[in-house]
This record gives structure tokens, C-alpha cells and sequence, in this order.
């Protein structure tokens, strides 16, 4: 295989050469933090490309399963890099810059204790972030309409949590660890209930699926949360409004493979929960109305399942801790009073 490995890593050294030719020159300093990211991770797949293919221990056929291996996890990452940053760059444009002023703005008018995240209106999955690349990705459109504008508080919300070592984002990233802990001890009582009542072991299974679920669960509840604590009523509409329209059964919980997010029922409460301690009270009336009407269209009810995954007292739970992180954080949490100029002039 050697000399697969000598043409294959040649050929994507090349590639490495051609994407970091491809960002355009003279972008601005808006996009200057993506572009030096971009950078400075093409140039480390570069490294680590001529080190498959120019050490000598690799050749030997006892390492060839681990330069196979290798040579996988850096494509990997140089495509990564060329369908989310690099195409970023490369397609840079008005919709993007007035994305990256909203974002701004929003960010400003919060307090928001980070550099706000390059946007880019690119996206094929949704909102969605990159804490790594500092970039937030949106659909084409998304910057001429309102309603889900709010998801930006979200994604801005999964930055506090990456980042290690700074002193600003420590409350945040604690409670999280809390809300993560308190989800573990509650779900390791459960199967402890399990154990002492000889109860069938497909039990079992699911509450360990669900132990492994509680970190990203946590992650993606405390972005909702401090979504809502930033925006208020209005990422909560946002929220329903996804739901009813892509969402999938908003009770599902996973019984063997683990999730990423939890169900949009689980959010929902903790969203409404998060309005009344905001004193939202008319509002988070109406968006429960309107939730209850959305579950009677589905035909979509608690199954025993997610009841027990996500009792009332565990959400609360997680709602409290996330508010005290957030206040930690000395962001602006919105009120009744709170006014803003949401759109940039």
C-alpha cells in the first residue's frame, strides 16, 4: 500500500495547496477570525499529511492499518474544512454581512462575553454552530425573515461552552456540569430501582442510553435556555414553530442509539418553565395554548418512556441551574421592560 499512500496524500497536499488558494484576498476584518482559523488548520493538515507520507515507520507493513487509520481522520478533516469554512469564504457575500450586523447587534445589546461568530448564510443543516471554527452556519434565506432569528442566541450559547480556561464563562460551564451530574444521579437511581426489582433488562438498557444522551442533552437545554433568557417569548415561538413544521415525534426518546438533542416536548417545558420565572406569564400561556393545539394535531402523547426519562423535577432542575449560569455570565437576561433595535440601520 505504500505507494497508494504516496500518490493518495499527494494528491490531497495538493488540495491543501488549491482550498487555501481558493479564499478570496482583501475579505475584511468581519470574516478575518474565519479566515485565519481556516488558515492555520489547512496548514496543520499539511503537517500532518507530509508526516504520513515522509516517516520511515509508516512503510513498514506492521503500521500500515494505523496509517490507513491516519491518513482517514485528516481527510476527514481537510473535508470538513473545505465544505464548511473554505466554502464560507468562498461564497462571501451581501446576505452574509448583513447576517454578521445582526449578529453584532444582538450580541452587543446582550453583553455577550465572546467575540460574536462569523455567520454565514450557507447552511444545509438548520442553525447550526461550529465553536471550533468560531462559525455559526443559517440558511440562505434566513436574514429576510424574523421568526427564526432568535436561533441566534442559541448557537451563540454552544461558544460559552467550548471554550476552556476563561474565567468570564466558568459559572455557565459549571452549572452545566451540575445539570449533567444531577441527570446521572437521578437515571443511576432508576437503575438501581431496576437491580433491587429483578426488572427486565431492555429497562435497563434504555436508562444506560440515556445516561450516555445527558451530556448533549444539557448542552442543547442550557443554548435553548439561555436563548430564551436573552430573547424571551420569542425563541420559544421559534422553537414551536420548528417543531410543528420539521420536527419529528416530540416525546421520542432513544431506546438503544443515543441522540444529540433531545425531544422538543423536553425543551418546550423547560422553555415555558423559563418564561414564568421571567414573568411572561401571558405569554407563556398563549405558547402553551398553541403547543397543546400543535400535540392534538400530531396525536403525539407522553409515552411511559419519557415520562421517566424527564420527570418535571429533573427539567426544573436543569432550568434553575441554567438561570444561575446565565446570571453568572452578566449578560442582559430580557424582562417585560426590556427594549431593543433589533435590526441594524
Amino acid at each position: 500500500m505504500n505507494e497508494y499512500f504516496e500518490g493518495a496524500v499527494s494528491q490531497l497536499l495538493e488540495r491543501t495547496r488549491q482550498l487555501c488558494d481558493l479564499i478570496p484576498a482583501g475579505l475584511g476584518r468581519e470574516v478575518a477570525a474565519l479566515e485565519v482559523a481556516c488558515r492555520d488548520r489547512l496548514k496543520i493538515v499539511g503537517k500532518r499529511l507530509r508526516l504520513l507520507r515522509d516517516r520511515p515507520e509508516l512503510r513498514e507493513s506492521d503500521n500500515q492499518r494505523e496509517r490507513l487509520r491516519l491518513f482517514r481522520r485528516v481527510r476527514g478533516e481537510l473535508d470538513h474544512l473545505e465544505s464548511v469554512a473554505v466554502t464560507a469564504l468562498c461564497r462571501w457575500n451581501a446576505e452574509d454581512r448583513w447576517m454578521n450586523q445582526i449578529a453584532d447587534r444582538l450580541a452587543g445589546e446582550i453583553h455577550y462575553p465572546l467575540p460574536t461568530p462569523v455567520v454565514s448564510c450557507a447552511s444545509q443543516r438548520y442553525f447550526h454552530t461550529y465553536p471550533d471554527l468560531r462559525l455559526v452556519c443559517v440558511p440562505l434565506a434566513e436574514g429576510r425573515f424574523l421568526l427564526h432569528l432568535p436561533d441566534l442566541y442559541h448557537e451563540l450559547a454552544h461558544s460559552l461552552l467550548e471554550f476552556e480556561d476563561d474565567a468570564r464563562l466558568e459559572g455557565f460551564q459549571k452549572r452545566h456540569v451540575e445539570a449533567v451530574s444531577d441527570a446521572h444521579g437521578y437515571l443511576a437511581g432508576e437503575l438501581r430501582k431496576e437491580d433491587a426489582g429483578l426488572g427486565p433488562e431492555t429497562f435497563k438498557q434504555y436508562l444506560m442510553t440515556w445516561i450516555g444522551c445527558w451530556l448533549s442533552w444539557a448542552i442543547e437545554l442550557f443554548c435553548d435556555l439561555y436563548a430564551v433568557y436573552m430573547a424571551g417569548p420569542a425563541f420559544a415561538w421559534s422553537h414551536l414553530h420548528l417543531a410543528a413544521s420539521v420536527g419529528a415525534d416530540p416525546f421520542e426518546v432513544p431506546l438503544v442509539t443515543p441522540t444529540v438533542h433531545p425531544p422538543d416536548a423536553a425543551r418546550m417545558t423547560a422553555m415555558l418553565l423559563a418564561l414564568e420565572r421571567l414573568g411572561f406569564d401571558e405569554e407563556r400561556a398563549a405558547i402553551e395554548r398553541r403547543w397543546e393545539e400543535y400535540l392534538g394535531l400530531s396525536g403525539s402523547e407522553a409515552s411511559p418512556e419519557y415520562r421517566r426519562c424527564f420527570p418535571i423535577e429533573l427539567v426544573s432542575r436543569v432550568e434553575g441551574l441554567a438561570f444561575e449560569g446565565t446570571r453568572a455570565l452578566d449578560c442582559d437576561i430580557v424582562g417585560r421592560e426590556t427594549k431593543g433595535d433589533y435590526i441594524p440601520s
